[in-house]
C-alpha cells in the first residue's frame, strides 16, 4: 500500500532532528505544490514511537481529479515535523501532501539509499514540485 505524509504545520528543517516550523504558505500556494489534496474522514488512528497511521475514507479528490489515493496516510511525530495535532476518528480535514511508493516498488539503485554520500542541502518546501 502507498503511504503519504499528511502536511499541515511544519516544513523540514536542513539539519536538526526536530522541525523548524515555518511559516505557512496560502492555501491556494499549498494546494497547488501539493502532490494531492482530497477530502476525506479519518475511520482509524494507528500510533506509534515514529508516528500516526490515518485510515480515510476520502470524500471527494481535489487535486489530482483522476489520482487513485491509497486509504491509509503517515505523518511522523511533531518533532519530525509531523502534525502538530492530531486528527481526530470520525472528523473531516481536507488533507494534501506527497506520496511515496512501498519498498518493493522502489528500484534496486534507489535501495542502496544507505550507500549514498549527500552534501547536507537547505531543505525545499515540502510543497515544491522538481
Amino acid at each position: 500500500m502507498i503511504f503519504a505524509i499528511v502536511f499541515m504545520a511544519c516544513l523540514a528543517a536542513a539539519h536538526a532532528q526536530k522541525c523548524t516550523c515555518a511559516k505557512k504558505p496560502p492555501l491556494d500556494q499549498a494546494f497547488c505544490r501539493a502532490r494531492f489534496v482530497t477530502h476525506a474522514t479519518v475511520t482509524k488512528v494507528d500510533k506509534s514511537e515514529y508516528g500516526v497511521t490515518y485510515s480515510l475514507e476520502h470524500k471527494e479528490v481535489y487535486w489530482p481529479k483522476n489520482l487513485d489515493l491509497p486509504k491509509k496516510v503517515f505523518t511522523p511525530i511533531p518533532e519530525y515535523c509531523g502534525l502538530a495535532e492530531d486528527l481526530a476518528e470520525g472528523r473531516d480535514y481536507l488533507i494534501g501532501g506527497n506520496l511515496h511508493k512501498e519498498w518493493n516498488e522502489v528500484s534496486k539503485e534507489m535501495q542502496n539509499y544507505e550507500s549514498f554520500n549527500c552534501e547536507p542541502k537547505p531543505h525545499a518546501s515540502i510543497f515544491g514540485r522538481k
